[in-house]
């Protein structure tokens, strides 16, 4: 008797970095390949002109108006034109955005570009790669309470780096920056068991529920300025992510011609 051939399945595995302090070059410098991560600092800029907010859908412009706290909208409209932006910029047509299935904004797929979007205090940023690419960003400003967060989120180890760290804030967020950009790029929204998520230092294998599939990835954290942490999620045979800066007034300048 003939016997049966099983096919397994090959793990996947995460590697995840601390990446040494980056250098923000211009977005004029922008090179249009590899793992790009934008980063547009907001501050205390005003709400886009109206004229800015023509290209938004009638469903994005009602999404902004929901937001109770001005500052939430205003990372919101801006995410939204910085989209845009990047998708004129590497296309040369009027962006087309399509919404995934856990709600995450992405390029078509006849475009050839995958892009992921997140904002957080002061900062919009966004990851954008031939390949499915995850980024995150949190700031240190909030008030975390860890005790009740640590136990739900974090691994009996993550829990225990978190807690003999100097700066157990930013321990955490290193942490949950590296989770929520690891589950974007793989496609995925927040799972039951985000302690199942690994988050050190190092190469782990990434658990079988998480659905992964058989690729592997890396997450880099970085700083993005001294309240801000980050990450971004990639496969791991790309090249180290490029970092570049835009200003909101470049934006809506460029915006105009886009």
């Amino acid at each position: 008797m003939a016997k049966r051939r099983i096919k397994t399945r090959r793990m996947a595995w995460v590697t995840c970095e601390l990446t040494e302090p980056i250098q923000w070059q211009s977005i004029g410098e922008w090179r249009q390949g590899g793992v790009s991560v934008i980063g547009l600092p907001l501050g205390d800029v005003a709400l886009p002109p109206e004229d800015q907010l023509n290209s938004l859908t009638p469903e994005e412009r009602q999404r902004a108006d929901r937001f109770r706290q001005p500052a939430d909208r205003l990372r919101f409209l801006y995410g939204r034109l910085l989209l845009r932006w990047v998708s004129y910029r590497l296309t040369g047509r009027p962006a087309q955005l399509l919404t995934g299935p856990y709600g995450k904004p992405d390029f078509p797929a006849d475009t050839g570009w995958h892009v992921n979007l997140s904002h957080a205090g002061d900062w919009v940023l966004v990851a954008v790669d031939r390949q499915p690419v995850g980024i995150d960003v949190e700031s240190s400003s909030v008030n975390l309470l860890l005790d009740t967060l640590l136990p739900t989120i974090c691994s009996a180890a993550e829990q225990h780096y978190v807690r003999g760290s100097q700066h157990a804030t930013a321990a955490f967020l290193q942490l949950w920056t590296r989770k929520e950009a690891l589950l974007k790029a793989i496609g995925r929204g927040l799972v039951d068991k985000l302690d199942t998520v690994p988050a050190l230092a190092g190469r782990t294998v990434i658990p079988l529920a998480i659905d992964a599939g058989e690729v592997n990835w890396r997450v880099d954290s970085f700083a993005v300025d001294s309240v801000h942490t980050a990450a971004v999620a990639y496969q791991s045979f790309r090249e180290l992510p490029t970092y570049y800066r835009l200003t909101a007034s470049d934006l809506l300048t460029y915006h105009r011609f886009g």
